[in-house]
């Protein structure tokens, strides 16, 4: 937004959306949606120059949710558009409930007290091949700091 692009934000969250509308009620660039995104109906085809996912995918625990939310993106954007891919990485076995308390610091002491919630990690290998599957060039990736980032560009016609 600071640097004049238009920005779209869903969230399936009311509360978030609320708060991100107070946050930018000033900037008519900004526009926030409560939505699904999985099933992003509403909103039209090729209607978006470049996406940006910073942490959410690896919430979506389902090879179904995966898959439906990837479609969707890849229905959204433009065609030959870039993505950004910034995700989490850690062990396998590391999914908690959200009662759970298991250490996801990687050994390191973890501040965030915030309640565990579901989600489903992956390596950088592993989000590498959902995104191929999914139908995205990976145009370059790296994991650093416990994250992994894909720089994604949409092929279809």
């Amino acid at each position: 937004l600071k640097q004049g692009f238009t920005y779209t934000g869903i969230d399936l969250s009311p509360s978030a959306i609320a708060y991100a509308q107070n946050r930018y009620k000033d900037n008519p660039k900004a526009a926030f949606i409560v939505g699904d995104v999985t099933c992003l109906k509403d909103i039209p085809d090729s209607c978006f120059d470049a996406g940006l996912d910073i942490l959410f995918f690896h919430m979506l625990v389902t090879d179904e949710h995966r898959r439906k939310y990837l479609s969707e993106v890849r229905r959204v954007l433009k065609p030959a558009a870039g993505m950004l891919l910034m995700q989490a990485v850690r062990p396998a076995a590391v999914i908690e409930e959200v009662s759970g308390s298991g250490d996801l610091s990687g050994g390191k002491e973890d501040t965030n007290h915030l309640p565990r919630i579901p989600a489903r990690f992956n390596n950088e290998a592993g989000y590498r091949r959902e995104m191929q599957e999914a139908g995205f060039v990976i145009r370059k990736s790296y994991t650093r700091d416990r994250r992994c980032f894909m720089h994604l560009k949409n092929v279809r016609e």
